[in-house]
């Protein structure tokens, strides 16, 4: 028996490149369907209410926070009521402020929420959005 011709004669090993394109494709697509779930929140944690009726937004934003002991936060920085306005005079003089979300805590009486929402209209910033949490089975 011939050894070198029986060592010639064995065919080299193929990796199959196909089922590795797969795997690679399905991990691609999976990262790609996560970063588009990722929210961005500029705000300080607060609890939300629940509606059935949110939408989700990913714009560049301005974030307004109100928590349940009283604190007012623009993006993550705290200010009073006053403070707010003169915050957003300055940030109007950058350039116009597309879209304002106001993250309320669900136990803020109302009546601030609204005197939020009043400086806002005032300024002129007519896109304004309440942060809500997901569907909570009805109105």
């Amino acid at each position: 028996m011939n050894l070198d011709a029986a060592l010639t004669s064995r065919r080299t090993p193929r990796m199959a490149l196909l089922p590795l394109m797969d795997v690679i494709f399905l991990v691609l697509v999976a990262f790609i369907c996560d970063t588009l779930q990722m929210v961005v929140h500029r705000g300080v944690p607060v609890v939300l209410p629940g509606a059935s009726s949110g939408v989700l937004s990913v714009d560049d934003y301005l974030s307004v926070t109100m928590t349940s002991d009283g604190s007012l936060f623009l993006d993550d920085q705290p200010v009073d009521l006053a403070g707010l306005s003169i915050s957003l005079q300055a940030r109007l003089a950058d350039g116009p402020i597309e879209r304002c979300f106001v993250a309320a805590d669900r136990t803020v009486p109302h009546g601030q929420v609204v005197a939020v929402l009043d400086v806002l209209r005032h300024l002129g910033i007519q896109e304004v959005a309440l942060e809500t949490m997901g569907d909570r089975g009805g109105p």
